[in-house]
């Protein structure tokens, strides 16, 4: 007999990182058709925006969309019109097509039958005006992976609740997307100590999400691209942003990183919460302004 309240977790790998999904259902066989649900959910977005596969929404942009309006998802639309939307109102500190520098630096691979990118082109060149459809007014490689890792939760939830899901928690590399009965914890894990987690919080129904510098095989430092110069920040340390979305939560991270006053105005629209963790152990909690309330020191944490 199917117990009353159930709870069932799985893990797999998705997104270049590990998705786990825990929900909680009225039966056990609601709680594996949730959990089943959201994976193919997270799945889809990850096969429609994926830079990598030739077959992807994003691919056939780069191929084709500069000589005539491309067919895609209703997903990679949403996203693309956030995309755009984020980089008018951050006047370009948020720029989905700074691709060729990850490619130049070897992180993303050249994409296959595309044309090089146009001088001087950027994220003013996608145009989204015929519904379901992407042209390019001049060729631009777009890459997603600022935004699309949140929405991907957030499809997901929505997959996990029609599925009949009462409560979840989604964690994709430290980025979170909740809906439980109470608060759940949120740790960060230190910019500069990957063993090292804080609490920075509790969240009952939203998302968080974290952006920060990262160590390579050769403990080179890479810190996020700035749109405005090519370069990376070099400043070592971590923002983790609160929200209703992960979609949003996912894309403040960066432009709170790279110009928290142009932030202000989109943090108070959309509600958002910002924590700085500065590799020397200061750290900055940021009201809905994106301005500092409170400030700490950190002593210690929780070893991973």
């Amino acid at each position: 007999m199917s117990s009353p309240c159930a709870e069932f977790r799985r893990a797999q790998p998705l997104l270049g990182t590990i998705v786990s999904i825990s929900v909680v259902a009225p039966h056990a066989d609601i709680a594996r058709a949730a959990v089943s649900a959201g994976f193919e959910a997270v799945a889809r977005v990850q096969g429609a925006m994926s830079f990598h596969d030739p077959g992807s929404d994003l691919s056939r942009i780069h191929r084709d969309a500069w000589r005539k309006p491309v067919p895609v998802g209703a997903d990679t639309h949403r996203v693309l019109r956030a995309a755009v939307a984020l980089s008018r109102a951050t006047q370009g500190v948020f720029d989905c097509t700074v691709a060729p520098r990850l490619v130049a630096e070897g992180r993303l691979p050249c994409p296959d039958g595309a044309p090089r990118p146009a001088a001087g082109a950027d994220w003013r060149a996608i145009d989204l005006s015929r519904a379901g459809h992407v042209a390019l007014q001049a060729p631009v490689w777009i890459d997603l992976g600022g935004i699309a890792k949140g929405y991907a939760l957030d499809a997901a939830a929505a997959a996990l609740r029609s599925a009949g899901a009462w409560g979840f928690r989604m964690d994709a590399g430290g980025d979170l997307r909740i809906r439980m009965p109470e608060p759940e914890p949120v740790h960060v894990r230190h910019p500069t100590a990957p063993g090292c987690f804080f609490p920075v919080g509790r969240l009952r129904d939203g998302a968080v999400a974290t952006s920060a510098p990262y160590a390579d095989e050769t403990g080179l430092w890479w810190g996020i691209v700035d749109p405005r110069v090519g370069a990376r920040l070099a400043e070592v340390s971590s923002v983790s942003v609160f929200a209703a979305r992960g979609l949003w939560a996912d894309a403040l991270t960066k432009i709170v990183m790279l110009a928290p006053d142009l932030s202000a105005r989109l943090a108070r629209r959309l509600h958002a919460t910002a924590i700085v963790l500065r590799g020397d152990g200061a750290g900055e909690v940021c009201d809905g302004r994106l301005r500092p309330s409170a400030r700490w020191t950190v002593r210690g944490g929780d070893n991973a």
